[in-house]
């Protein structure tokens, strides 16, 4: 008996900043025959179905490799009015569908935070309140792209009662402190200080497995945050790899011939000159 299709575990909330890529991950295993669409439910709108985008925002597009288990709708340029629940879906009888729940957001307002209205405003984080500095990294706690990505960590340092900048921020990788010095290479960070707010932003290109690991942003003084990255292999680098290889391949035999048939037509050429000097 045929094994039916189920999806394996991926996250169900996403978030994103206005302006980022997201990806909504789905996993189906055992898909057979059957075909992956994504619909966003407050419309019922389908935006793709197997490779295809059916949507006329060009911003959504079907991130899958051949033979991977993976279908993962992309929205490039996220919106606010994004947010919302999509809906993974299979055609079996009955159809099947996980949900993931996607929010954009402001990238200069941490989930959470209320804007300071007077001096007795505090800071409020989930579990957490204090007049000390807080940093927070946007987005989820565990943040998945494709390998080969450039991937960008948002830090929000508030210090609503503070009368000057904290003195500077460090990001770390499992507790070792991130440097430009490193063999990697391709880490960039820029910081930029307030007396009520810091934001630090974390660059890597090209992320590899190598870079999979706990990212911290850690004040001077105050509470630090942690963010998970984790590099998931065999979508984009292998779609990068396999349509490359397309290319290369198609220019060879586009080009080749029509190198050889001038090339033949000069050695018939000069075999008849020869014939005719002799």
């Amino acid at each position: 008996m045929e094994d039916l299709p189920i999806f394996e575990p991926t996250a169900a909330n996403v978030s994103a900043f206005v302006g980022q890529t997201a990806y909504l991950p789905c996993r189906v295993r055992n898909l057979g025959d059957k075909v992956v669409s994504w619909m966003r439910s407050k419309d019922l709108h389908i935006l793709t179905s197997g490779d295809f985008s059916f949507s006329s925002d060009a911003r959504f597009g079907a991130q899958h490799t051949p033979g991977s288990d993976a279908w993962t709708l992309r929205l490039d340029n996220a919106r606010k009015t994004d947010s919302g629940k999509y809906e993974c879906q299979v055609n079996t009888e009955p159809k099947i569908m996980y949900a993931v729940q996607l929010s954009v957001r402001d990238p200069d307002k941490p989930e959470g935070y209320d804007e300071p209205h007077s001096q007795q405003t505090r800071i409020r984080l989930p579990g957490y309140e204090s007049t000390a500095p807080v940093a927070d990294i946007m987005g989820p706690r565990e943040q998945r792209v494709p390998s080969g990505s450039t991937i960008t960590l948002r830090c929000v340092i508030l210090s609503p009662y503070q009368t000057r900048p904290i003195r500077g921020v460090q990001w770390l990788r499992d507790n070792k402190l991130l440097t430009f010095q490193a063999a990697r290479g391709g880490i960039n960070v820029e910081t930029e200080k307030g007396a009520a707010r810091t934001v630090s932003v974390l660059t890597l290109a090209a992320v590899t497995q190598d870079d999979v690991g706990n990212y911290s942003c850690r004040p001077t003084e105050g509470r630090s945050a942690t963010v998970t990255l984790v590099v998931e292999e065999g979508e984009r680098t292998e779609a990068m790899q396999r349509d490359a290889g397309y290319v290369s391949s198609g220019s060879d035999v586009r080009h080749w011939p029509g190198l050889l048939l001038p090339f033949s037509w000069f050695l018939i050429l000069a075999r008849n000159s020869q014939t005719f000097l002799l």
